[in-house]
């Protein structure tokens, strides 16, 4: 019974480990490059998302994604943007996030990664873009259903957003 115990403990101590290490590379990543002035940098709270959705303007579905929104980070660059897009690529891949869908057309990468997901519920939602001209990551924090988010998207011109209605495969 000891050694069950120990175990499930060592268990959950890798599994939390593992998660912080994962928030801990991905705010790096927009803690280092928001004093970068080659970077535009957004961030808009849970606060705002709550005050968003409580407005008459948005329907009711929009409503409710917006609600269950917890936070949304976006960095965008003009410059080295290749150089930016594969560093932010690589700390993805090496961190446990999932990659859902890669599109790759005319000179454009667009990624789309995910981590802590039930079903089509994910905790986190990123979207990576580059090309010669900029490159674009966005976090999505919160309750986020797959099945929705691209109308969030579609509500707020988010370039790329719109590729996740084509997703099929997750």
């Amino acid at each position: 019974m000891k050694k069950l115990f120990l175990l499930i403990l060592n268990v959950a101590l890798f599994t939390t480990a593992v998660s912080f290490a994962q928030s801990n590379a991905i705010d790096k990543l927009f803690t280092d490059k928001t004093t970068n002035e080659d970077f535009n940098y957004v961030s808009i709270s849970a606060n705002m998302f709550s005050s968003i959705s409580k407005s008459n303007e948005n329907n009711a579905e929009i409503k409710e994604i917006i609600a269950s929104l917890k936070g949304l980070k976006v960095l965008k660059t003009e410059k080295n943007t290749l150089e930016f897009y594969n560093s932010a690529r690589s700390k993805f891949e090496n961190n446990g996030y999932q990659e859902l869908m890669s599109v790759k057309e005319k000179g454009s990468n667009v990624i789309f990664y995910s981590t802590g997901s039930n079903g089509n519920i994910v905790k986190e939602l990123i979207l990576l873009t580059g090309n010669k001209q900029n490159a674009v990551l966005m976090s999505f924090t919160g309750n986020i259903n797959l099945d929705k988010i691209s109308k969030i998207g579609k509500a707020f011109n988010i370039e790329g957003a719109e590729k996740l209605d084509n997703q099929k495969n997750r």
